[in-house]
């Protein structure tokens, strides 16, 4: 899979002026970017290598859920970094054609049933490529005219998770992590989803 984090998650240390463990942001042009929401930072735990020898299984588990089957582990919708800015502003997406079936018609937001409703339709063999060569824009106006970034890969806009063998794995932003627990009892979708419709 395409990776946009390619060193491994830092763990979070407090601030020492104020002794809030609360992640802050770098400071540009003297004004503090605000902190990075959880649900867009990578989450804590190692980031599996591309010649990983569970990446099939995984990616089986994946594909699965894609058609709209929770039996392996909840999948969720997540606003990958570079369009996390653009939340509050986006209107509408823009889609390259998915599956060959057209373009994706997510509205008001990137919600899992418009995905899984359209991976369900494809090939299970062939759901995983297709979530990576697909791509989702935000875009400014209701018409998917006004792109608020470039194209990012659909992999980047879900997260599931999955155990193995009583080890747990996440997806997230389009890199697979071991994880020290599923979140799935805490409420993964919830954890995902915030502000996506």
């Amino acid at each position: 899979m395409s990776a946009e984090l390619p060193t491994p998650p830092r763990p979070v240390r407090a601030d020492a002026r104020s002794g809030d463990s609360a992640p802050r942001g770098r400071r540009v042009s003297g004004r503090p970017l605000p902190a990075v929401p959880p649900q867009h930072r990578p989450p804590e735990g190692r980031p599996l290598d591309a010649e990983h020898p569970l990446l099939p299984e995984l990616e089986h588990r994946l594909a699965v859920a894609l058609g709209g089957d929770d039996r392996f582990g909840p999948l969720a919708t997540c606003w990958p970094s570079p369009a996390a800015a653009h939340a509050a502003v986006t209107k509408s997406f823009y889609t390259n054609n998915v599956g060959g079936l057209g373009p994706l018609r997510p509205a008001p937001g990137p919600d899992i049933a418009c995905i899984t409703g359209r991976f369900a339709r494809i090939v299970p063999a062939m759901r995983v490529s297709e979530l990576r060569d697909s791509r989702l824009m935000p875009c400014a106006d209701e018409h998917g005219q006004q792109l608020l970034t470039g194209p990012i890969p659909l992999d980047r806009w879900i997260v599931f998770e999955t155990e193995v063998d009583g080890r747990a794995y996440r997806l997230h932003q389009g890199q697979w992590y071991e994880v020290e627990r599923c979140r799935r009892a805490a409420g993964a979708v919830r954890y995902a989803q915030p502000g996506i419709g």
